[in-house]
């Protein structure tokens, strides 16, 4: 029998379904993550299916749909984290292809933030199949950063 510890986000061992990831665990210093599941008899399991994690630059000037991470056939881009920044006023959406995931973001203005850092891991931000992720500006202003994300 499993004895129960409380994790970071309250919940015990004990409370974890068998099969549930549990954690993400690297054998190589961070860049490529291994689920940790709970077994039947509450051991730990390894194994399954890696998780390389990329970055993609973003590194943009116009008003316009930028591609930021492209399609692969048959996989799934899952963003798992995001940051820019940008001087000036500048309107921001973030697309699944042609699909808008935001509305149009104000930054850069007024009072207005001068960019932003998401952090969706381990879950990640799914895109549809065969379908690019892509951030659109409402006009010609540099917006700088990065996009981290893995494909399945």
């Amino acid at each position: 029998m499993a004895t129960s510890q409380v994790l970071s986000h309250p919940r015990k061992i004990s409370d974890i379904e068998a099969g549930e990831i549990v954690l993400y665990a690297s054998s190589d210093g961070g860049t490529t993550f291994y689920p940790v599941k709970l077994s039947a008899d509450g051991g730990l399991l390894t194994g399954g299916t890696s998780k390389a994690i990329l970055p993609a630059k973003i590194d943009i000037a116009t008003a316009a749909r930028h591609e930021i991470v492209a399609a692969t056939a048959a996989q799934k881009i899952y963003l798992v984290g995001l940051f820019f920044t940008l001087s000036t006023e500048n309107d921001i959406t973030l697309e699944n292809g042609t699909t808008a995931l935001t509305g149009a973001m104000p930054f850069g203005g007024s009072g207005e933030p001068k960019g932003m850092t998401e952090n969706w891991w381990p879950i990640g931000i799914p895109m549809s199949t065969n379908t690019a992720f892509n951030i659109t500006l409402s006009s010609a202003q540099q917006v700088s950063g990065l996009a981290l994300y893995y494909k399945e």
